[in-house]
């Protein structure tokens, strides 16, 4: 918690990301500001000539050849936010990096954009470059767009706007303009609206990005330094350093955070803003008194003395006017008569270690603030050596700090400062958060799970975790972020771990998979349940489970309870480590049962998964009833009781599975077919002698068979002498119509519901055959259905399999047999795992018994960028395909809609400049918007020379459905 425990009026920061110089994240940042790195990039002079195809003796002695760039300032995913190749060579970088960056930014915060229930707002500003004009210069460009696009795509009204709607944010979308302190001003106001209820959560940073470094000339006494090193506060301080910067954070009200227990990087005590007005010498000078006055709001907005503040990161630009009158200002403020002078206040400029990344500075400087104050150490502030004469350090707290200083106090609090040219001043008070200790899970294995757009993104996102430190954070924290943290993507895939070690060991692993090229999807309103029959019973069957998860326990403990009335001792014999009272049949049948009643009640739960139908097995149409709405649970377990308690009477009773076709005169021997499971497998039953008897038969014939657990006769003639016991005790039970279609394993068909109230249909079960392929017959030609096995083991999942007709990745197990080499508890993880990856929705929460984890930092999602410039071959794609294109109207015969769509196929290619379009590529979805398609229409007309409505284009946006709508109206023309 902070300090005094007060959450109100405060703002948590849950979430940052950024583009650096040398830093192409948050996590390397730090750690180049921990190794005390700069980031700044010092070119040759026959690398400037080469660049702009100049003599290197032409180049000016005077100009200043440092930058910093990012290195990935054309690179972007367009197919991840929906671009067209043609709009993102037209989007100005510093937007492409700043959507990018917000989207990191909202994961890192673990906020999934379609799940959030309130508001989410953004306030940022970029920076004026000069890709507009670079665009407008090139030919190319020109002629494949127009004007208003060209400005929608670089205007800096558009960047807040274009981020809204990328990411579907529904809050306020501000763009702030205050020149170098855009970024913190734009915290500021974000701070606010989060503190008036304009928005739940609030996205604030900045954006300043040339597509390539700009070098200036050297001025004496200027902004820029000379020789490319920014020297804060130094006796030799010359000025600052041009850079390329991007920074996002993700704010929230600090009670709601607390509440949700979002990874609370640091927290915003209070801000301030305002401007010099004309106290000062001139319009771009930074002012004295301007600065004193925002200090001063911002110490007293959150209610902080300066004493208190022992860290500041200042604006720092080691300019001559500059710093000094700054640290003149931060000294009439943080060295007051109130101050113990002997508590050191270290003061830093994050721009000796990036440049000035301009309209991104205050961002920047807030970043590496927050990250300071949540890990207790400050990086040194670079190129500081010998104080600068003209500031007054001697009498004051105030410190350069030059070297890295441990900062352990439990109570950490700090200043960002940020000033504009023009007068707009920002200071924000900053403090470190503390989590309240919890319980910690030992030995506890958790789901990982990972997902992303394309299978190469997921192969570098399992890769970056792999390689991630997983330092000061909790096995059960990773775990919780990534299953609620991240939004789940197509293509899918997890880990069951538990240990680190162990975390990282089976991500080496799966780093070495094929994801293969088609993302697997499930229809979850299109499962059916399946629950096996007796057979599959084993001492400590769901042992793990109910040690494990509490909800399971609750469900199962609801059967022991019910048995336990009857006098059946199930828990304890379930549960007993060895013993042969499990095969019993009371024991055996009761447990079964409870298992399976347990499973479907907890995967219900755990998931949002509502079968679209239900179907048991012999002893598993009664669990299945139950999940129809049958029978009650009580009612159930009566059924059970009484249905054991017969099949126990029948004497010397046996049942064999026969892996072969079944001679037609069986009944001769006194055996009973008891269930067809499929085309090759037939189940048997009688007397063991009996049985003996035919297997010789079998044996002759060259074909399989195996003896199943079962000491008795299940639908077989030997039940016949207790079917009026059973029916009148049936009598006696009161059922319901079928809440959930239930297939009957006796009529292979859905139980209609006068069949399943009426008892006589449940003693026909008891006694005639199961026809389990009749039932898989049936569900085929009802449609396209996933099937998930609730019980021990693969035993219906394997005949499901057998009838071949089903793809065997949409059939899910849930807990494996004692025999499978997997542990029942991994078996179950994994279980989740797979239904995760086929797109059911799983509510994770019901893992954790003990408090809900916080969430963490962790690896952001793997982009699949690629190269977007001006010079790069997206505008001119398929150039020699769409150059066959005619302005003209092409004389079109009827009928002929393959030529047709063809050509709208290379009239999407010459709009959006993807090269990959076929018949059904969706305009829109391969980043059309209404623009581009008010174009797509005057081509299709002018093309074509039809009457076409603009409509048509949102109602038909494929080209094989646009070549539809267009063969008939050219068919009613002639």
């Amino acid at each position: 918690m902070t300090a005094n425990n007060n959450l109100e009026g405060k703002i948590a920061i849950i979430g940052m990301s950024g583009k650096f110089p040398g830093a192409s994240d948050v996590f390397s940042f730090w750690n180049n500001l921990l190794e005390n790195l700069e980031g700044i990039s010092h070119f040759s002079k026959e690398q400037i000539a080469s660049h702009f195809n100049i003599k290197k003796e032409n180049i000016s002695k005077d100009l200043i050849t440092s930058f910093g760039v990012l290195g990935e300032e054309t690179s972007f995913d367009a197919d991840f936010f929906k671009f067209s190749d043609n709009e993102a060579v037209i989007t100005s970088p510093q937007q492409r990096l700043f959507l990018t960056c917000a989207y990191e930014a909202l994961e890192q915060g673990g906020v999934m954009i379609e799940d959030f229930n309130g508001l989410i707002g953004i306030y940022a500003g970029s920076s004026e470059t000069d890709y507009l004009r670079t665009l407008e210069e090139n030919k190319e460009v020109r002629s494949k767009t127009t004007s208003w696009q060209l400005r929608l795509a670089n205007g800096i009204d558009f960047l807040s706007s274009r981020v809204a709607y990328k990411l579907g944010l529904r809050g306020p979308a501000i763009t702030v303009q205050t020149a170098c302190s855009t970024s913190l001003v734009a915290v500021h106001q974000a701070c606010n609206s989060l503190l008036l209820g304009d928005c739940d959560i609030a996205l604030a940073g900045g954006s300043s990005v040339h597509a390539s470094p700009i070098f200036s000339e050297y001025m004496e006494g200027g902004v820029l330094s000379q020789d490319g090193k920014c020297r804060a506060f130094d006796q030799k301080a010359n000025g600052t350093v041009a850079s390329n910067g991007v920074g996002v954070v993700v704010l929230k009200r600090l009670e709601e955070a607390v509440l949700n227990k979002d990874n609370i990087i640091a927290v915003i005590r209070g801000t301030s803003v305002n401007n010099d007005g004309n106290l000062k010498i001139g319009f771009t000078a930074p002012s004295i008194q301007g600065q004193v006055d925002v200090f001063n709001t911002a110490l007293e907005i959150s209610d902080t003395i300066p004493g208190d503040v022992q860290y500041i990161e200042t604006h720092g630009t080691a300019t001559e006017l500059g710093d000094p009158i700054e640290v003149t200002a931060l000294n009439k403020v943080y060295n007051s008569l109130t101050t113990n002078h002997k508590d050191k206040c270290w003061i830093g400029s994050v721009k000796s270690n990036i440049g000035h990344t301009d309209a991104a500075a205050g961002i920047c400087g807030l970043i590496k603030t927050s990250l300071t104050v949540s890990n207790g150490i400050i990086p040194a502030s670079l190129h500081f050596n010998t104080p600068n004469s003209k500031i007054d350090f001697t009498n004051s707290r105030l410190e350069v700090v030059s070297e890295n200083k441990n900062w352990k106090s439990n109570r950490r609090v700090a200043a960002v400062s940020s000033l504009g040219i023009g007068g707009t001043n920002a200071h924000a008070i900053l403090e470190n958060f503390v989590k309240e200790k919890q319980e910690i899970y030992v030995n506890k294995k958790f789901v990982f799970p990972i997902s992303a757009k394309t299978t190469n993104a997921l192969s570098k996102l399992i890769n970056k975790y792999s390689k991630f430190d997983y330092k000061d954070i909790y096995l059960e924290e990773v775990a919780w972020t990534m299953q609620t943290g991240r939004s789940p993507l197509p293509y899918k895939t997890y880990v069951v771990a538990s240990s680190f070690k162990e975390l990282i060991n089976e991500l080496h692993i799966k780093s070495q998979f094929d994801f293969g090229q088609i993302p697997l999807t499930t229809n979850k309103d299109s499962f059916v349940f399946v629950f096996s029959g007796q057979g599959g019973q084993y001492n400590q069957m769901g042992k793990q489970l109910y040690d494990q998860e509490p909800v399971f326990k609750g469900f199962l403990d609801e059967c022991f309870d019910i048995f336990e009335s009857f006098g059946i001792p199930l828990k304890t014999i379930l549960f007993s480590e060895e013993g042969d009272q499990i095969h019993e049949m009371t024991y055996a049948q009761a447990a079964i049962f409870s298992i399976e009643y347990a499973l479907s009640q907890y995967y219900m739960t755990l998931l949002e998964l509502k079968p679209a139908m239900v179907l048991g097995h012999s002893l598993g149409a009664y669990a299945a009833a139950v999940v129809s709405g049958i029978f009650s649970l009580e009612t159930a377990i009566k059924i059970i009781v009484k249905r054991s308690g017969i099949l126990e009477r029948i004497d010397q009773g046996a049942m064999i599975a026969v892996l072969g076709e079944v001679s037609e005169d069986i009944e001769r021997y006194g055996v009973s077919i008891a269930a067809r499971n499929s085309s090759n497998q037939t189940v048997l039953s009688g007397k063991k002698k009996d049985l003996e008897t035919y297997i010789t038969k079998l044996e002759a014939q060259n074909i399989e068979y195996r003896w199943l657990h079962i000491k008795s006769a299940a639908h077989s003639h030997l039940l016949d002498p207790f079917l009026k016991d059973f029916s009148e005790y049936m009598h006696t039970l009161q059922f319901f119509p079928p809440k959930i279609t239930m297939i009957s394993d006796h009529y292979g068909r859905a139980l209609e519901a006068n069949e399943a109230i009426n008892p006589q249909y449940w003693v026909d079960h008891l006694r005639n055959t199961i026809d389990f392929k009749k039932c898989c017959d049936f569900i085929l030609k009802k449609g396209d259905y996933s099937f998930l096995e609730l019980g021990p083991g693969q035993t219906l999942s394997t005949l499901i399999n057998q009838n071949s007709y089903f793809e065997e990745s949409k059939i899910f197990g849930s807990i494996p047999h004692i025999k499978d080499e997997v542990s029942e508890y991994i078996g179950f993880l994994e279980s989740i795992g797979e239904l995760w990856k086929a797109g059911v929705t799983v509510r994770w929460k019901f893992f954790y018994s003990l408090e809900k984890p916080w969430r963490v930092a962790l690896p952001g999602y793997a982009f699949d960028n690629k190269n977007y410039s001006v010079t790069d071959t997206h505008l001119d794609s398929d150039k020699n395909k769409i150059e066959k294109l005619s302005s003209k109207p092409h004389p079109i015969k009827p009928g002929n809609e393959e030529q047709i769509r063809k050509q709208i196929e290379l009239l999407f290619i010459r709009i959006l400049g993807n090269k990959e379009i076929k018949g059904d590529s969706n305009f829109f979805n391969n980043g059309g918007d209404s623009l581009m398609a008010l174009k797509l229409f005057k081509e299709v007309k002018s093309t074509f020379a039809v009457k076409l409505s603009v409509r048509e284009i949102f109602k038909t946006p494929t080209p094989s459905a646009l070549a539809s709508k267009i063969i008939n109206l050219i068919d009613k023309k002639h």
